[in-house]
């Protein structure tokens, strides 16, 4: 078994950043992979790894690699306190599975009920030094005049 950090990574690691989200109030990462055969009775999931390259980026339908992360409940338990509980006990490492299985990007996103992700560039020691000023903006398109322009870049609530 390979050791892993579950960290986001690629090829470059130009930028790094982290990612929230919330589950639907009648929807969760089991009910996702039930759908795809994975015995939630057995097998508690615990995380998702997805990851998408350059030739998906126009196609939202395209099927990326979406990795359900599991534990085996026979063996560590099942739910999040059995997880904390097992990886305390285990100098901090957990035997974890995936599940690889073909999802779209949009079903990704439709499968929670608010999702964030902030990607910075990697700025060394000083990576949490940051004062935020904020302008809303609206996408530019040709034949916009001026007057337009200025109005679409207002401050953020």
């Amino acid at each position: 078994m390979n050791q892993q950090t579950l960290t986001a990574h690629t090829k470059h690691g130009d930028m790094l950043g982290e990612v929230s989200a919330d589950f639907h109030d009648h929807y969760y990462l089991a009910d996702l992979a039930r759908e795809f055969g994975i015995d939630t009775d057995r097998y508690f999931i615990f995380g998702v790894n997805a990851s998408f390259d350059e030739e998906n980026r126009e196609d939202l339908d395209a099927v990326l690699r979406f990795d359900f992360l599991a534990v085996d409940g026979r063996a560590v338990g099942r739910g999040i306190d059995f997880v904390q509980q097992y990886i305390q006990t285990h100098n901090g490492e957990l035997p974890y599975i995936r599940f690889q299985t073909p999802v779209t990007f949009r079903e990704i996103l439709t499968t929670f009920k608010r999702f964030d992700m902030v990607i910075k560039l990697k700025t060394g020691p000083v990576e949490n030094a940051f004062e935020e000023a904020c302008i809303e903006l609206a996408r530019r398109k040709e034949g916009r005049t001026n007057d337009r322009r200025a109005r679409d870049d207002r401050q953020c609530d």
